[in-house]
């Protein structure tokens, strides 16, 4: 399995999480599927997923609650129309060798 970069993944996972709230099938609030679901989605080590939801956590679209679940946050289609480059390039840490 191939991963790919953590910029990269967050970028891909903004773009589904977008689209999913556009179409209404990914509502505020709502919980994302299971990591290891996503993972085998994005065809990458749920490692590297953890990252790319760890910094989307961090800039405000997801809340993570150990146990429970990821979530999408109130205010995540606010923090997801804004420019997110200069975030992405900010908050997420380059990718491990």
């Amino acid at each position: 399995m191939a991963d790919k970069s953590n910029a990269g993944l967050t970028k891909t996972l903004i773009s589904v999480l977008k689209g999913l709230m556009s179409d209404g099938s990914l509502a505020l609030g709502s919980r994302l599927p299971p990591e290891r679901e996503l993972a085998e989605r994005f065809g990458v080590h749920r490692s590297s997923l953890r990252q790319a939801l760890k910094a989307l956590e961090t800039i405000g679209v997801l809340t993570q609650r150990v146990g429970d679940g990821t979530y999408l946050t109130s205010d995540a289609a606010s923090i997801l129309g804004a420019p997110l480059e200069f975030m992405i390039t900010t908050f997420v840490p380059p990718s491990m060798p």
